[in-house]
């Protein structure tokens, strides 16, 4: 369990979530997708779920970054690189869908407390 703990809090997986993640809201913001869109903003529309991963793998076929500490093993520094930015994606993605949901139902719990009055 150490080594998860130590992964997944390792500076470079919880910097790179962060930023993904604010930089992802900034992007959707700006192009403002919704249902029903076509073209380039439909493709974007339904592959939005996916970002995180996606943009956390391109970062790490990047060679200047570096990987988490837990993972660098002699010979492997590609994928130990590719592996922690991967999982900063998938982070960024779960962590996101944690905080919307229990805000979704942390307020509807309120609609409904106050539709009750």
């Amino acid at each position: 369990m150490s080594f998860w703990t130590d992964l997944i809090l390792s500076p470079a997986v919880i910097v790179t979530a962060l930023a993904i993640g604010t930089f992802g809201e900034v992007a959707k913001l700006a192009i403002s997708p919704k249902a029903g869109d076509v073209g380039w903003r439909g493709v974007y529309y339904v592959t939005l779920p996916a970002h995180p991963v996606i943009v956390g793998a391109l970062l790490g076929l990047i060679p200047l970054l570096l990987a988490a500490p837990s993972l660098v093993t002699e010979g492997y520094d590609g994928a130990a690189r590719f592996a922690t930015y991967l999982l900063a994606g998938i982070v960024c993605k779960v962590g996101y869908d944690v905080i919307v949901s229990t805000m979704r139902r942390a307020l509807g719990q309120e609609q409904a407390r106050k539709d009750d009055r």
